[in-house]
């Protein structure tokens, strides 16, 4: 058979912008859940943000494609009242925020007991570099890419411990 080739009158711009967006909702929605730990068994709610009319009715024309591919129940633009007490939120881009619901999702408790362990691990690590990185030998003694190496992963360390304790009061806020 002969290779397919395009048909002008095939190519649709919007539509293709359509999908794009879709695609970074949904990929924000599973990126949600993996923050959360929320396990593709549970099915959640998912809601939009956006002040475009227009985006707006194309991500509810697309919504069960967004529901089937990011494990939601439903997926609907936020209510006037705001979104539940509970919902986190991932901005998407200036346009479109996803939120999901966590209420009944999690187990608070158990949440904030796996990041205070969390957190547990990463303060010695964190310690033990940030002492090695103050010796005064360290500057001398140390190849210049290690200590590049070291200074990124001081770095890193630092942000995942204010990542965990921003996680952690987000979940006992919930609890209240």
């Amino acid at each position: 058979a002969k290779y397919p080739t395009p048909v002008a009158s095939w190519d649709s711009p919007e539509s293709a912008k359509t999908m794009d967006i879709l695609k970074e909702a949904i990929s924000g929605g599973r990126s949600l859940r993996a923050s959360y730990n929320v396990g593709n068994h549970v099915k959640t709610k998912f809601y939009y943000r956006t002040h475009d009319a227009t985006l707006a009715s194309q991500l509810a024309k697309q919504a069960s494609d967004f529901c089937t591919l990011a494990k939601a129940e439903f997926f609907v633009a936020e209510p006037t009242s705001g979104a539940p007490k509970g919902s986190c939120v991932k901005v998407i881009n200036d346009q479109l925020s996803v939120l999901m619901d966590l209420t009944g999702a999690i187990d608070l408790d158990k949440e904030i007991e796996r990041l205070t362990k969390d957190l547990a691990r990463l303060q010695p690590a964190l310690e033990t570099l940030q002492r090695k990185m103050d010796d005064p030998a360290y500057a001398t003694k140390v190849p210049p890419a290690v200590q590049e190496a070291n200074a990124h992963k001081l770095q890193a360390t630092k942000d995942e411990i204010v990542s965990v304790e921003q996680a952690i009061g987000e979940f006992q806020n919930m609890k209240q």
